[in-house]
């Protein structure tokens, strides 16, 4: 079916398609086709997918607010006397505005004794372009996805499993009392046979060749924004046997009892790396394992993850009560200890490495710093050349892409390797610089903190493109010298800096003396906090001149700044102070003073493009420059 749109229909089940194949080549396409505003009694409210191979493709596909008095409001995956396959790639839509109660927007479920599995992989065509599983909602589970397998109690030969692959794919602002975003459910039909729980593999495993890769310089997925409108229940929930296995997703802004949550007796298994865990809201811990499976491996396995700024009400930040491995992550929760004492029972053995925090408690395997974000307000968690996470662990052979799929274990010039080459954390920084963060303060001062009258001034620029900006700053009429912004940059490792920047100040008439603009620096080989920048005295300071004229200049030789081995540490850090220089300032108090300083306030400065090189990146110092 293509180019068509079904809408507004019901039945018992598949209220707008009902598709049930009988032989093994069944197949039925929808192409370029909305399915709306339809109802099951039953289930699949979209649409049913049974003993068959359902393609919905084309960028004018979606499952727009459907309905289903069971399972599946968008869509059902069910398998029977034969497997059934879903590959859903649709438009900018998605599957969105369903309902249900168990799977608001996708169920999978595997049928009774069959020994066949139902599969349901949802993806992108575009990398560019996520497929989304949005405002999809559940009365008992599973908000946007909810798989239920089937286990055979005798032997497990008839078991058939219910799976999901996604890649690419965006999980926003699902609802449901338990699962909000996804509900893995489980079966055991007693004798003593392990259950099996459903399977769900978020960027790994898509085969479908219409599947386009994970994009470059972006995350690969999200599930953010989903609630359980309560406090008991978890945002992603996984039964007995269950597994999620998933690789560079954001996991953001999710608000329930839970984030994750571990039930049952049986190897129910957490597999999550190269992720972003921030800004969820929880009432008890981030992640809750209760199974206590001691002896079957470790079955929480968490690698490369950042996990901050979270609203957490357990004293801690993880409750696992079985074998997990925890390794080469950043964890920025103060106040919270690691492991939670007031969220369940804790067992297992915990195998923590290179993990980097600034929890109340710091297990072994865990060291005490701060992170040093690049911009974590405006969203940037990847590591500052200062951080102490850069270059601090060693590499992981089968992790080789970070969260934005760009090169794990670069090894940076100047950072010391702590213990190997590899980031830790969700995102690997690629380059050392840039050392100064809005260096060319384009469309805003971001990171520049204000010492005195200053603003963005949009129509003056000496780096980038017109109109890109610039900082201004104003001394007063009866003030020799200003500073107006500054910056604290943490030092990556010792090394020959250079600094300098573009510059111009107001003009004066020829026989008055000029104004000018400066940098000065301050040098602090370590301060009395982790992360303090001027709470210390400096050990070395200076000045350079940008300019004493109204036409943008840069220094030809900029200010070299030597931090030798035995000066530097993790806390050594350069403040940089944008600072105005008034040429002709008037007596303090003065009135009726002639000149147009004296009427206009003072003169005005302006600052483009700081850097701060080092002779690992900047010709400056090569060709013989002393």
């Amino acid at each position: 079916m293509i180019d068509s749109s079904i809408t507004e229909n019901s039945a018992d089940e598949g209220g707008g398609v009902y598709a049930h194949g009988t032989t093994i080549t069944a197949e039925v396409i929808l192409e370029d086709t909305t399915v709306s505003y339809n109802t099951a009694r039953s289930h699949g409210g979209g649409a049913v997918a049974q003993e068959l191979e359902m393609t919905i493709r084309g960028a004018g596909s979606a499952l727009l607010f459907n309905s289903a008095g069971g399972s599946g409001g968008g869509l059902l995956v069910r398998s029977g006397a034969r497997e059934s396959h879903a590959y859903v790639s649709g438009g900018l839509f998605g599957v969105q505005g369903n309902s249900a109660a168990r799977g608001g927007g996708i169920a999978v479920v595997a049928a009774v004794e069959s020994a066949h599995d139902a599969t349901v992989q949802v993806f992108s065509a575009d990398s560019a372009v996520p497929l989304r599983l949005f405002g999809n909602t559940a009365g008992e589970r599973g908000g946007a996805i909810d798989l239920q397998p089937d286990g055979e109690g005798f032997s497990g030969e008839e078991n058939a499993r219910a799976v999901a692959r996604l890649q690419n794919v965006v999980i926003e602002d699902n609802t449901a009392p338990v699962g909000a975003a996804v509900n893995l459910a489980s079966d055991n039909w007693s004798f003593g046979e392990l259950a099996i729980g459903g399977e769900l593999y978020f960027n790994l495993g898509i085969a479908h060749p219409a599947a386009a890769p994970c994009p470059f310089g972006a995350p690969c997925g999200y599930i953010r924004n989903n609630t359980t409108g309560n406090t008991t229940g978890e945002v992603i929930h996984l039964s007995e046997n269950a597994d999620f296995i998933g690789s560079r997703i954001v996991i953001e802004g999710n608000e329930g009892g839970w984030l994750f949550y571990l039930s049952g007796e049986e190897a129910t298994s957490l597999r999550l790396d190269n992720s972003l865990i921030a800004g969820n809201a929880v009432q008890h811990a981030l992640i809750r394992d209760d199974q206590n499976e001691d002896g079957t491996g470790q079955l929480v396995q968490l690698h490369y993850l950042t996990i901050a700024g979270n609203d957490i009400g357990a004293n801690g930040v993880l409750s696992i009560n079985e074998d997990m491995a925890f390794t080469r992550s950043l964890v920025d929760q103060p106040g919270k200890a690691m492991i939670a004492t007031d969220a369940g029972a804790i067992g297992g053995t915990h195998a923590i490495e290179h993990v980097i925090a600034t929890t109340g408690t710091t297990p072994g395997g865990t060291t005490l710093a701060p992170p040093r974000f690049v911009d974590p307000a405006g969203g940037d968690y990847r590591p500052r050349a200062g951080s102490r996470a850069v270059d601090f662990a060693p590499p992981l052979a089968s992790f080789t892409q970070d969260l934005h799929s760009h090169t794990r274990s670069l090894d940076l010039p100047v950072n010391p390797n702590e213990s190997g080459a590899s980031d830790a954390g969700a995102l690997e920084r690629e380059y050392l610089q840039p050392l100064v963060l809005n260096a060319a303060f384009d469309t805003d001062l971001t990171h520049w903190e204000m010492l005195a009258t200053s603003a963005w001034d949009g129509t003056q620029n000496a780096d980038g493109p017109s109109g890109s900006g610039s900082v201004r700053g104003t001394a007063a009429a009866d003030e020799a010298r200003v500073a107006v912004r500054r910056q604290c940059i943490h030092l990556p490792g010792p090394a020959r800096y250079a600094l300098n920047g573009w510059g111009r100040a107001t003009g004066v008439g020829p026989s008055a003396p000029p104004h000018r603009v400066r940098l000065d620096w301050e040098l602090r080989y370590s301060t009395g906090t982790a992360d303090g920048c001027t709470n210390a005295p400096p050990g070395a300071t200076g000045s350079l001149l940008l300019a004493s004229g109204s036409t943008w200049s840069r220094p030809t030789v900029p200010a070299v700044i030597d931090v030798t081995p035995a000066v530097w540490g993790q806390t050594t850090s350069l403040t940089v102070y944008l600072v105005v220089e008034n040429g002709s300032p008037i007596a303090p108090g003065a009135s009726g003073a002639a000149g147009p300083d004296a009427v206009l306030g003072g003169p005005d400065g302006w600052f483009d493009g700081i850097t701060l090189e080092t002779d690992y990146d900047d010709t400056i110092f090569r060709d013989g420059f002393e």
